[in-house]
C-alpha cells in the first residue's frame, strides 16, 4: 500500500534539450514533495545539454549518458535505474507545478492505479 512517504523516481529523457532543460530541472528540484530522485537520461545530445546538467550538484540527480537510441529506450534506461516506489516521466521541455509530485502521491495513497496530468501550453509572451 502506498503512503505519503513513498520514494518517487522522476525520469527525464533529454536529447538536444539545452534550450529548455534548466527550467525543467529547476521545476523538479523545487517540488514541495521532497522524497524523490531525478534520473536524467541524456540520449546522445550534441548541444549544450550535458554541460547544463553538469552544472547541477544535487544528491537527488542521477545522470546517465547513452548513445542516441530514441526517447522510448531512454525512458527504459531510466526505469532500469529507478529505485522509487513510484515512477513518473517528465519531458525536457516541460515544467512541473510546485505541488505536482505531492498531489500525484496523494492520489496513489487514496488507492488509484495511475495518475495522468493535464498541461498548459505557454506562449512566448506569457509569463508563468
Amino acid at each position: 500500500m502506498f503512503s505519503k512517504d513513498n520514494f518517487v523516481s522522476v525520469i527525464l529523457p533529454a536529447y538536444n534539450s539545452g534550450k529548455y532543460i534548466k527550467s525543467c530541472i529547476d521545476s523538479i528540484l523545487n517540488q514541495s514533495y521532497e522524497d524523490f530522485e531525478l534520473i536524467i537520461v541524456d540520449d546522445g545530445s550534441t548541444d549544450d545539454t550535458q554541460k547544463i546538467i553538469n552544472n547541477y550538484v544535487d544528491k537527488k540527480i542521477k545522470y546517465i549518458y547513452q548513445s542516441n537510441k530514441g526517447v522510448s529506450l531512454a525512458r527504459n534506461t531510466g526505469i532500469k535505474n529507478a529505485s522509487g516506489d513510484l515512477v513518473t516521466f517528465v519531458d525536457a521541455d516541460d515544467i512541473m507545478g510546485k505541488y505536482q509530485l505531492e498531489i500525484m502521491v496523494k492520489y496513489f495513497c487514496d488507492g488509484v492505479d495511475m495518475v495522468m496530468c493535464r498541461y498548459h501550453k505557454f506562449s512566448k509572451m506569457e509569463e508563468l
